[in-house]
């Protein structure tokens, strides 16, 4: 599943339905890659944060794109930590 397929999924599928007044979270794993649908996937992402899915990522393996993982998380970010 793409990224963009997993932003949909919880989006309309897992969160539609929560119940009123419950904290919204979704854990992105990723390597950070963007290998299609790049555009599509941002604005899903967006999507999904702007119905209060707090969003969190976690980049594994070679992460080629920290600012990928940085634009797709919610929560404003005091510090990350690379972990080798």
């Amino acid at each position: 599943m793409s990224t963009l397929q997993g932003f949909r999924v919880a989006r309309k599928e897992l969160f539609s339905e929560s119940r009123p007044n419950v904290t919204k979270l979704a854990i992105l794993v990723t390597d950070g890659k963007a290998n299609r649908e790049t555009t599509a996937t941002f604005t899903e992402a967006n999507l999904t944060k702007a119905d209060n899915v707090e969003v969190f990522t976690i980049g594994i393996g070679q992460v080629s794109n920290f600012g990928t993982l940085t634009l797709l998380w919610s929560v404003e970010c005091t510090e990350a930590k690379l972990v080798f």
